[in-house]
């Protein structure tokens, strides 16, 4: 039942979450896609960003970081808690 929990939390209104690691309290909001990434703890990705990619190297975001809405975290990124623009 947790992992159910958590799931429905990921994969908000179509976002999508492939080959990745998210941590709890990470905010995975509607139409993000995650791909090849670890979303540390607490951590938000916005409406319709893209992090990391198939294929391509691990993407990170760091605890508490925050990818802005249609932002891209092209893979091999890594990022603190600086809001990605």
């Amino acid at each position: 039942k947790a992992l159910e929990g958590l799931l429905e939390l990921v994969n908000e209104a179509g976002a999508t979450v492939e080959h990745s690691i998210v941590m709890p309290r990470a905010i995975v909001h509607a139409g993000a896609h995650i791909c090849r990434a670890v979303i540390g703890e607490g951590a938000e990705i916005g409406k319709g960003a893209a992090v990391g990619e198939a294929g391509g190297k691990i993407a990170l975001v760091g605890p508490f970081a925050k990818a802005a809405d249609n932002s891209v975290i092209p893979g091999g990124t890594v990022f603190g808690r600086e809001e990605l623009k």
